[in-house]
């Protein structure tokens, strides 16, 4: 994410030189940046706002974050922000469930998996990402993993 008018970064290799806020939240980030623009000054702070207040106030050239974290801020910034280039990375998003709650575990997959069936997963994609122009992918799989058992040694190997 840059500032609207800032026409010198179209891409994540355009960050070498300049500095990049990003948050610690997001273990994705880091490597993905260091990766393809080594030569950027990073700033890590503690979260996305901050990032967006150094970006503001001109601290910082660039945030980097997932997409749908930045588009949360562009769209607070009321014309401020612009994001540039395309994703870099697709990393998964999950839902935490008490361990051994298959139960809940078992509602939150049926649900999801109904939302997909009847268009309201990709409505609500619509609504809200696909207004910044990103189209609504497949929805991702449902994990119906089996919750694995304890195991316990009284021996060492």
């Amino acid at each position: 994410m840059v500032k609207t008018g800032d026409t010198t970064i179209k891409s994540i290799t355009d960050l070498n030189g300049k500095k990049v806020c990003l948050t610690r939240t997001n273990p994705f980030t880091e490597p993905n940046v260091k990766a393809k623009a080594p030569q950027a000054e990073l700033i890590v702070m503690t979260a996305s706002a901050q990032c967006t207040d150094a970006l503001a106030d001109g601290r910082v050239d660039a945030v980097a974050s997932a997409n749908a974290i930045l588009l949360a801020q562009v769209d607070k910034g009321a014309g401020a922000f612009r994001l540039v280039g395309i994703p870099t990375t697709e990393e998964p998003y999950g839902i935490g469930v008490k361990r051994g709650d298959q139960a809940f575990r078992t509602f939150i997959n049926d649900l999801l998996e109904k939302s997909y069936s009847n268009g309201q997963w990709a409505a609500a994609y619509a609504a809200n990402l696909g207004r910044f122009g990103l189209k609504t992918p497949t929805p991702p799989a449902v994990d119906r993993y089996v919750t694995a058992t304890l195991v316990t040694s009284t021996t060492r190997p």
